[in-house]
């Protein structure tokens, strides 16, 4: 070991060679160049001096680059008299463009060849034209400035103003027309205090006004309710008597504690289709589920008419005989929702995942064969059905839906939608994805409120929108008569008013 000469660090030599003195490179050049600075002091002391005394000799006055000013420059690269200079010249020359000839209006052209803008091309090529020697043809477009009243010529086609102090100084005056809105002063609906609008969407004068606002106020309401559905606040409550508070299809009262027990106004979507409507299509107040369900059958009343008797027909599909499993580790005989289920319940799952954590061995999974491909593996639990997560894919999840769940086997779904046609048993529409359009298995909640279901309540394949409509009905034969009603009847919601 050896100590650098120059930072005094322990360092290993090489073997061959000169002796090493130094730990590194860096080490050797700032040595070197300590030593030689040392004993050449007064020459480079006197060199720094005379280079500083010639800067100082040619740092005359210089004019800016951007705005012409002299000023004096307080290092060889400095060329604005400001940084605002700067900034500005930086900015102009991110939108360089072009200058047309023609008529001298500022342009980006499609190609560097390119010398008129689209409007001089065309008269050019119109009227046969040629450049002259200051290269303009057609006299420059003058305008006014909206600000000073200067006239100044357009440079650009959007030009308004002579320059950018204009711009901003006219902004600054006429914000609440730069803004998009006529009227110089609005209220704010909380406090009622006039104030000028610094956006198209500013509705209150403070964030503080904005946070007491209260939406469920009667002149918020009846304000929506006029510029929505073309009805007033009391119309709606004189309806609310006549109901005495009720939904008219459900029969449920309104209430505000959630969306669906709301009061909503219900229109005819085959009038206008949108979220207004025009005051002459309005049937009435109802509950939001309601509103819900007619929206998911279509405002159809055969489709609700067949919906009814789908659910008087008591059907159910054909149960699939399931002999009785041994749980493995309470070893009671439980009736399984799925093929592969080798316990009675969620505990007892859990205590033999605890219990193969204890052991840390795979001595008890057995080598199986994959239920999509056929290729024998060892499986890393015991409800391990698929070899890869590709067969898993291919194999559960690419099924029409998890016909596990509900106490079914695949062979007995399929042949219910082959004797369907592949389509809905309700509404008569074919079955396509696997969302509101898709098959959906319906089951009687009034046996098994969630799945899994014991297999026996299956009622039947349904696409989302009808089976939405029968979870929004809660399967009620009444709720869905009253609804069949409801949309045939003639009665319109009108306002005195419109």
């Amino acid at each position: 070991m050896r100590t650098c000469d120059e930072c005094n660090g322990p360092f290993m030599p090489r073997n061959a060679g000169r002796p090493q003195r130094f730990c590194s490179a860096k080490c050797r050049n700032r040595y070197k160049m300590r030593v030689y600075r040392s004993e050449n002091s007064e020459i480079l002391n006197f060199q720094r001096r005379e280079r500083a005394k010639a800067r100082k000799s040619v740092r005359i006055q210089r004019a800016c680059r951007n705005c012409g000013n002299l000023f004096d420059p307080k290092r060889e690269n400095h060329y604005f008299c400001s940084n605002s200079c700067q900034i500005e010249l930086s900015l102009k020359e991110k939108k360089k463009g072009s200058i047309c000839r023609g008529c001298g209006v500022h342009f980006f052209p499609t190609w560097h060849t390119v010398r008129y803008c689209g409007d001089c091309r065309a008269e050019t090529q119109r009227t046969g034209a040629r450049s002259t020697e200051s290269f303009r043809v057609f006299p420059p477009v003058l305008m006014e400035c909206l600000n000073c009243g200067v006239e100044f010529p357009r440079r650009m086609k959007t030009s308004r103003y002579c320059s950018q102090l204009c711009g901003s100084d006219y902004r600054r005056k006429n914000l609440h027309l730069v803004n998009g809105t006529a009227e110089p002063e609005v209220f704010c609906p909380t406090c009622g205090a006039p104030f000028k609008k610094k956006s198209k969407t500013q509705k209150f004068c403070t964030p503080k006004c904005r946070g007491r606002f209260d939406s469920s106020s009667p002149e918020f309401r009846d304000r929506r309710l006029w510029r929505s559905y073309r009805l007033r606040l009391s119309d709606v409550q004189t309806v609310l008597k006549k109901q005495q508070n009720c939904c008219p299809i459900c029969d449920r009262p309104f209430g505000n504690s959630k969306k669906s027990r709301g009061w909503v106004i219900d229109h005819d979507h085959s009038c206008c289709s949108g979220n207004k409507a025009c005051g002459e299509c309005n049937r009435g107040v109802i509950c939001g589920g309601c509103n819900t369900m007619l929206g998911l059958g279509m405002d159809s009343a055969s489709v609700v008419a067949r919906a009814v008797g789908y659910l008087a027909s008591g059907r159910r599909l054909e149960r699939p005989d399931l002999t009785l499993s041994r749980c493995l580790i309470c070893t009671t005989e439980f009736k399984p929702y799925r093929s592969t289920s080798k316990y009675c319940s969620k505990k007892c799952q859990g205590a033999a995942g605890r219990s193969r954590m204890k052991l840390e061995t795979q001595a008890s999974f057995e080598e199986r064969a994959c239920v999509h491909c056929g290729v024998l593996f060892l499986q890393k639990h015991t409800d391990q059905t698929f070899c890869s997560r590709d067969c898993t894919v291919r194999g559960w999840s690419g099924d029409r839906f998890q016909f596990s769940n509900y106490g079914t086997t695949k062979d007995v779904i399929e042949a219910e939608l082959r004797s369907q046609g592949n389509k809905c048993r309700i509404c008569r529409t074919k079955f396509s994805g696997r969302a509101k359009k898709g098959p959906h298995i319906d089951h009687d909640h009034g046996c098994c409120r969630s799945v899994p279901t014991c297999g026996a309540c299956n009622r039947g394949i349904i696409c989302g929108n009808c089976n939405g409509v029968l979870g929004m009905a809660e399967d009620s034969i009444v709720t869905l008569e009253r609804a069949v009603g409801y949309l045939r009847s003639p009665v319109r919601l009108r306002s005195n008013d419109a």
